[in-house]
């Protein structure tokens, strides 16, 4: 299901997953700003269905006119997510670049497995995991690998973050 965007103050290290500076406003406006955040984006915490991020164009026009007048270098990521809500229409989007699956949390932090225990070295049986260029995993059978071999860490009793974490099918666009 392509669920929606997350808004990202761009960073130019080579991980460029869902884990970074996201919805990077939060702290720049008032409170009726902060609650419609609230209304359209931040709903996993209370919804298992749900993954955070936005599918209201309305309100991804206000971010895009007020990240661009405050001179903010921003990029927009389009998550596909196995979660049912929200539900995005890609008609409006300009371009569409896919760069590749992530593994983290559907909200919050956005913790990601895949950038925390990959791009950290901290174990040496995802070695042989590839990488693409934007840090991320290109082929979804070589996440699937990633994952298995992240489970038997934990049952083994690694100490790896636990937690309910999803799959991201990721694009950066443009609108």
């Amino acid at each position: 299901m392509i669920n929606g965007v997350i808004f990202q103050k761009k960073d130019y290290k080579i991980y460029q997953g869902v884990d970074g500076d996201n919805w990077y406003l939060n702290d720049n406006f008032n409170e009726e700003w902060l609650d419609e955040l609230d209304e359209k984006v931040e709903k996993a915490w209370y919804d298992d269905d749900w993954v955070d991020v936005c599918a209201d164009n309305i309100f991804i026009k206000k971010y895009i006119t007020y990240s661009e007048k405050e001179h903010i270098d921003y990029r927009v990521l389009l998550c596909e997510t196995e979660k049912s809500e929200p539900c995005f229409d890609t008609s409006e989007l300009k371009s569409m670049i896919p760069i590749g699956y992530d593994y983290a949390y559907s909200g919050g932090s956005y913790y990601s497995a895949l950038y925390n225990e990959l791009h950290f070295d901290r174990n040496k049986c995802f070695e042989l995991i590839k990488l693409n260029k934007y840090g991320l995993i290109d082929d979804y059978e070589e996440l699937k690998r990633f994952i298995s071999l992240r489970n038997q860490l934990i049952t083994s009793g690694g100490d790896l973050e636990s937690g309910d974490f999803i799959i991201y099918k990721l694009y950066e666009v443009k609108f």
